[in-house]
């Protein structure tokens, strides 16, 4: 199975760069073949980056009311509360490319979405200390996430015993 991880946010709007940090550091922490992509434009880019894949890991910024740098681990995106919504500056984002790509049948057969609590989102600021000390927590889970992915899909592979 594939799967691939994707990095979402905009690299100068302070916490909103959490995705993209973490995609950058993953790519020293995982397997040479990995599939990690940083995507700092519009969500139609996720639609095309999770095409093919049997499986996609999505992190990015979310607001939700929680404490700043609280970890979100959504498996299922219907079933979101009212006040929990993704973080984006961009006019098409997580939220919309999910909606969209359910509606064409183009989402991966599994698909985790991992938020980080975001506390701001000022253009030109670093992220928050709440958020920057989140991030190892974060990507280990993330490493964890996808070593079960893939060590499953070896397992399962044809021509398996």
């Amino acid at each position: 199975m594939h799967v691939v991880i994707l990095g979402y946010g905009s690299p100068d709007r302070g916490d909103d760069a959490a995705g993209l940090l973490v995609a950058k550091h993953l790519r020293s922490h995982l397997p040479a073949g990995a599939d990690i992509r940083s995507i700092a434009s519009d969500g139609t880019a996720l639609l095309a980056a999770w095409q093919n894949a049997g499986a996609a890991i999505v992190i990015d910024a979310v607001v939700s009311g929680a404490q700043p740098g609280t970890i979100h681990r959504l498996a299922s995106w219907r079933s979101l509360p009212q006040s929990f919504r993704f973080a984006s500056s961009h006019s098409f984002g997580l939220a919309e490319a999910v909606q969209l790509a359910e509606t064409l049948q183009i989402l991966p057969p599994h698909l985790v979405i991992y938020g980080i609590e975001a506390g701001q989102f000022e253009l030109g600021r670093g992220l928050s200390p709440q958020v920057e000390s989140a991030l190892p927590e974060l990507c280990r889970r993330i490493q964890l996430e996808y070593g079960a992915l893939t060590s499953a899909a070896a397992t399962v592979s044809p021509g398996k015993s």
